[in-house]
């Protein structure tokens, strides 16, 4: 290796990933035997059982939790000998203490080399999940395009990762160690808490190790949870006793041994290190104790007094080292140390003869013994001269070509106040990470402007004060969001009417993420809009325009239309296109929860207009706004409209790298295809604002898990309906009382309607949806909610009840004047008059409805109304023409993927004498199959198509723990034991059926 590679890999490239055996253990490990395990049989069964389990079964998760020294690095040691017997690959690597700055450190680490691997063949990921890896590892990065998300979507990487490791291990298995987590940088904490969560299909098993105090919250939630739901098994070791601790040091007791066991309380590491150092003849020389330190006192003399015992020369290459990072390049240790080649080659054997460092592999990298001794070591450097060695660092990386993050990291640590090229590195630094890593970035924003010269502009600090904000914001940490803009404010000039509203607009957005009653930001706007007068300004304008988007996120919408009103008419007098799109657009919004759908056609059609004439780059400001005109334009079931701005909001925001209307414009999009029938899409898109939504710990999660659960619902799966629509409203009754709360009640009462629960699920609605009037939803849902209710009321047996929700469906579609909710109304009257023995009539009606629902693209909607249609036709003996309703509902359904409404259609056909067969999938009639549920059935089905468990969770939107449930299931209920035999049965039957 070259010395410009040395120097690059000392603290980048280098990391690209841990050997099969990076064990953090000593090499002198005791006195007795370099790596001996003893008293811990317990925690070494449980190992093997884990790796038995994940080999047999697959997706092992495993946690190993204890102090500093107790042994969970040698533990993980045995972990990868034992893997390596069975065959399996390995992945290996750790955290480091004074790297946490280092983004994807920790997992470039873990996952870089087997990623570099040319035997692995990663194609078949697709170029889309290749991207997003070519963004993050290094083994990636020089070939092909580099994916340009928006900060709030890198859950796309964890996606991409967790697909390639499931393809790596799907045939000889995988193991992959993350050792010493608790020092795990935040982009590869979050990275790893997914894997904890979702889990890996097939034989892989992801095994952290970590002191219990200091873990990231995120991988403090994940193992708790897995640890909950019996998905992660979790080691917590302990301290050994006096028995073990004498096997340890070989002793059989005696004074010199009982003042080591004290002093270490049974740590195994402090333990030897302590029988190493104090002397058998005098185990009084030292009395103190170990106190509320990590490490005992002790035990950090003794490792001072061998750090002191070696020469000058040897001290100085490993204090240069310590700064260079591990693990670490004698070259650029050497040329940190600023010391000649010959000189540390020489210190080198000194180190290594001492035990103080190791050689980890034949790329001539090097590791401290353990991280308390490096943690000894570095501390141990005076405040100039770690100054000095990092910034010498600093100079050879950039001499090298080095990727930003790595010299940012010792720039941060080496520059001065002042330092304006110092500054400037750390926000490019900042500019290139924070869509995959906003935590770093924001550390780094920090550090640029605290180094910032005197005489900068204030508007370069506001451009840096914002840019943090919005890291801060990514990265989940709002009310730290929130006072970097309110600092960025106060910078704003006053003349600067339009640039100050725009960041208190910023700060309004902010308290409503938060769920914040306190409205700070809201008052300071309209102290804004009241100092700048009724004169008509661009200034006024904006203003106005973000205290009318205020009060749409607060549900205040007759405020938000009077605001909307004026922002539109002082725009087009200023001939302002720009801002008049996005007041019209927040207009159509507001008219459309009001309930005026003629005024809300004539703003969508305005806002429309204006939008679709403007460039991207004109509405880079405005894409939240889009989002709903958006919203309006589904609200009057203009479907299509809604989904072309809404996926134009989305592609402006990541062009422009501004993710605040992702949240909004992706909930639309679910919206628009759940309502369209295109169930997967929808549901898909609610799952992927969940999950970016909950990396930025916002609100947004909130009203997400109401599309998710109505997906789930739609699907046929009632337990993740209500599973949804418990999480959303477990968030808290402060935000279940205001705007979509409403949202998550219905759905989850609905599926506690549709699986048998009837009255407790109507009850749920009637509580917490407003009683009769269903006051808290908008008019626009009214139709469908009541018809629903409705349905509920004729399974309960009160006909008279059913007729009135059907009158009251009646009457919100008719102020509204829509198609699809007239043929809301319609499809209650139908199954009204059914009821009443009315046949002609609910037959007429379902007609009419499903005529409707076809016409404004409601799939699902029309396929229930052929249901109807064709229990009608049936009463009227009108057996052929009611089949063909049956059969247009099961394919129509089918195609969707509403489980539970096309299995009703498909047991009406049964019941008519006919066999379905959709798509070479096997007939729900035949026997054989008769056993099984809805979902095991289709499971069976997936199987038969040769999806993978993953594979099988991702169609089905339910997690991998679930989806073995159902097989285990399959298999018991059939009398078979493999996939082979279930895709056979299920071949067999539908060749029966054909016949």
């Amino acid at each position: 290796m070259g010395g410009r590679g040395r120097v690059v890999s000392s603290l980048y490239s280098a990391r690209r990933g841990g050997t099969a055996d990076q064990s953090t253990g000593d090499t002198r490990w005791s006195p007795k035997e370099r790596d001996v395990i003893v008293g811990r049989s317990a925690e070494l069964d449980a190992l093997a059982a884990a790796l038995e389990s994940t080999t047999r079964r697959g997706d092992g998760r495993l946690a190993v939790s204890g102090e500093a020294g107790i042994g969970k690095s040698l533990l993980l040691r045995r972990l990868r000998e034992q893997a390596t017997k069975s065959g399996l690959r390995i992945a290996s690597g750790r955290a480091t203490e004074f790297e946490q700055d280092v983004p994807f450190g920790l997992a470039i680490d873990v996952l870089g080399r087997l990623f570099d691997d040319p035997a692995h063949d990663l194609s078949r990921l697709g170029e889309e999940r290749l991207a997003e890896l070519r963004a993050v590892f290094p083994a990636f990065s020089s070939a092909g395009s580099h994916a340009r998300g928006l900060a709030i979507e890198r859950f796309r990487l964890h996606h991409a990762v967790r697909a390639a490791l499931e393809e790596l291990g799907q045939h000889r298995g995988l193991l992959v160690v993350f050792d010493d987590v608790h020092w795990a940088d935040e982009p590869s904490a979050e990275l790893l808490a997914h894997l904890l969560s979702h889990g890996c299909a097939g034989p892989i098993c992801i095994a952290v190790a970590y002191r219990p105090i200091h873990l990231p919250r995120m991988l403090s939630h994940a193992l708790a949870s897995g640890v909950r739901e019996g998905t992660t098994t979790l080691l917590e070791v302990g301290p050994l006793d006096r028995a073990d601790a004498q096997r340890l040091l070989g002793v059989d007791g005696g004074a010199h041994f009982e003042e080591c066991y004290h002093q270490s309380g049974g740590n195994p590491f402090f333990l030897t290190e302590l029988a190493r150092s104090l002397p058998a003849d005098n185990p009084d020389a030292t009395q103190r104790r170990m106190g509320e330190a990590a490490v005992p006192p002790a035990v950090q003399q003794a490792i001072t007094h061998e750090f002191d015992s070696v020469s000058p020369d040897a001290r100085a290459l490993a204090q240069a080292a310590a700064v260079a990072g591990e693990p670490f390049d004698i070259e650029f240790a050497a040329a940190v140390a600023a010391i000649a080649r010959a000189t540390a080659l020489s210190a080198l054997d000194e180190l290594t003869a001492s035990g103080l460092v190791r050689a980890i592999d034949s790329a001539q990298l090097y590791m401290f013994r353990h991280p308390i001794v490096r943690h000894a070591v570095y501390t141990s450097v005076g405040d100039g001269a770690r100054i000095a060695a990092h910034a010498r660092a600093a100079t050879l990386l950039a001499g090298a070509g080095a990727p930003l993050a790595a010299r940012a990291h010792h720039v941060e640590r080496s520059a001065s106040p002042g330092d304006g090229q110092a500054s400037d590195l750390l926000s490019a630094a900042a500019t290139a990470s924070a869509s995959r890593a906003p935590a770093v970035a924001a550390g780094w924003l920090r550090a640029a402007i605290r180094l910032l010269p005197p005489d900068t502009s204030e508007q370069r600090r506001i451009e840096l004060l914002v840019a943090l904000a919005n890291s801060l914001s990514a990265a989940g940490r709002l009310e730290d969001s929130r006072a970097a803009l309110s600092e960025a404010t106060l910078l704003v000039p006053e003349h600067d009417a339009v640039g100050k509203a725009r960041l208190l607009g910023a700060l309004v957005r902010l308290d409503h993420l938060c769920g914040d009653a306190r409205r700070q930001a809201s008052s300071r706007l309209r102290d804004a809009l009241a100092q700048l007068g009724d004169t008509a300004s661009v200034g006024v304008t904006a203003v106005t325009l973000e205290l009318a988007s205020d009060h749409a996120h607060l549900g205040d919408w007759a405020e938000t239309v009077r605001l909307a009103k004026r922002a539109c008419t002082q725009a087009r007098s200023l001939d302002e296109p720009i801002l008049e799109a996005s007041g019209a657009s927040i207009l159509a919004c507001g008219r459309y929860y009001l309930g005026d759908t003629a005024a809300t056609v004539r703003s969508v059609d305005r806002a429309s207009g204006v939008v679709d004439r403007l460039t991207d780059a004109e509405l880079v400001a405005h894409t939240e706004a889009i989002g709903l005109l958006a919203a309006a334009e589904i609200g009057v079931e203009r479907y299509d409209d809604g989904v072309r701005h809404a996926e134009r909001a989305l592609a402006i925001a990541r062009a422009s790298n501004h993710g605040r209307a992702f949240p909004a414009a992706m909930a639309a999009l679910s919206m628009a295809h759940l309502w369209l029938g295109n169930l997967r899409d929808g549901a898909k898109l609610a799952e992927a604002v969940i999950e970016a939504t909950h990396l930025a710990r916002n609100t947004g999660t909130f009203w997400a898990l109401g599309f998710r659960s109505w997906a789930a619902l739609l699907l046929g799966d009632l337990d993740d309906a209500i599973r949804y629509g418990e999480r959303g409203t477990a968030m808290g009754e402060s935000l279940s009382a205001k705007g979509f709360g409403w949202f998550l009640q219905w759905s989850a009462g609905l599926a506690q309607i549709e699986s048998g629960e009837v009255a407790r699920g109507r009850e749920r609605i009637l509580i917490h949806c407003g009683g009769p009037e269903l006051s808290p939803i908008e008019l626009g849902w009214r139709p469908y909610c009541y018809a629903m209710l409705c349905s509920a009321e004729l399974s309960l047996g009160d006909v008279g009840a059913a007729a009135d929700w059907a009158r009251r469906a009646q009457s919100a579609a008719e102020q509204l004047g829509l198609p699809g909710k007239l043929a809301d109304a319609r499809l209650a009257a139908s199954n009204v008059a059914l009821a009443r023995g009315q046949p002609v009539k609910a037959a007429a009606d379902a007609a009419a409805a499903a005529r409707d629902f076809v016409g404004v693209g409601r799939t699902v909607d029309a396929a229930r109304a052929w249901l109807g249609e064709g229990r009608a036709l049936l009463e009227m003996a009108e057996q052929q023409h009611a089949t063909e309703r049956f059969e247009q509902a099961y394919f129509a359904l089918a195609r969707c993927g509403a489980a539970r409404y096309r299995d009703e259609a498909a047991q009406r056909l049964r019941a008519l004498g006919r066999r379905v067969i959709h798509h070479g999938q096997s007939a729900y009639a035949c026997r054989g199959l008769g056993v099984l549920s809805c979902r095991q059935r289709q499971v069976a089905e997936l199987i038969t198509r040769g999806l993978k468990n993953r594979e099988i969770a991702d169609e089905m939107f339910v997690s991998l723990k679930t989806v073995e449930s159902h097989i285990a299931q399959v298999f018991d209920k059939l009398g078979v034991s493999s996939r082979a035999a279930v895709a056979s049965m299920m071949e067999r039957m539908a060749y029966e059926d054909a016949d």
